[in-house]
């Protein structure tokens, strides 16, 4: 289900769709637990020397590792077109990221719900790596008008 759910926000976001890349994130976490939970399962039911074992553990690390560099490149992406978008509008506005949810009783809502939040965390988490930028270049900023100053270079 997950790997659909990737290709839909994938094709979203290559389309432009504001929101998608926070949710294809939460997909591709998703989809990396549970190929990691795939491998814990297996290792019960068969030795974890044999070889299938051996072979799905290599493949869950190399998919762990596919994730990891997806979502950097999902966070640099987005933190660059943030940076666009900053630096041709000085006006910022924020959204509240503590919007109220809906209660969804069944099965799937949970599941989109659970969705929801891994999105609503990665959005934070670019929200949070574009203020650390910003901030590493104010104070670079500050610190070469601090050089020129003082007459060091």
């Amino acid at each position: 289900m997950h790997t659909k759910e990737l290709v839909h926000y994938c094709n979203q976001m290559s389309a432009g769709v504001r929101g998608s890349e926070e949710m294809l994130i939460a997909c591709v976490r998703a989809v990396s637990s549970h190929s990691i939970q795939l491998m814990t399962s297996a290792k019960l039911k068969a030795p974890a020397s044999s070889i299938p074992n051996r072979q799905l553990a290599i493949t869950v690390k190399q998919i762990s590792e596919a994730s990891q560099r997806l979502i950097d490149l999902i966070k640099s992406s987005v933190q660059t077109q943030r940076q666009q978008a900053s630096s041709s509008s000085s006006s910022s506005s924020s959204s509240s990221p503590l919007a109220a949810q809906k209660a969804r009783p069944s099965v799937a809502g949970a599941r989109a719900s659970e969705l929801e939040e891994q999105a609503r965390i990665a959005r934070l988490e670019i929200e949070l790596e574009a203020a650390r930028s910003s901030l590493f270049q104010k104070r670079r900023a500050d610190y070469s008008h601090w050089e020129v100053v003082h007459g060091r270079s």
